[in-house]
């Protein structure tokens, strides 16, 4: 199977992405998806869904306890964010 460039320029971007997205190391993270690519391509790169998932699902869990709905916690946001600019 045959390596795309728009395979390669995808992983290059999430190793970019995952190595805190410090610039002037393109060619670098270029051969390095190549090099991945060539060893495993059928693997899909990893994505940084688990953090916000584990996030995501502890507001959840809070808001349950709480009895407070999706609604009320959009409410709340502004109001919050206007008493910490305040304080």
């Amino acid at each position: 199977m045959e390596i795309t460039e728009h395979q390669v320029r995808e992983r290059a971007y999430y190793i970019w992405e995952g190595e805190g997205r410090v610039h002037g190391r393109a060619d670098s993270h270029w051969l390095r998806a190549e090099a991945e690519l060539r060893v495993a391509p059928e693997a899909k790169p990893a994505r940084k869904s688990a953090p916000r998932a584990a996030k995501v699902e502890a507001v959840k869990a809070e808001a349950a306890k709480t009895g407070i709905t999706k609604t009320e916690t959009k409410a709340a946001k502004p109001a919050a964010k206007t008493a910490e600019k305040t304080a």
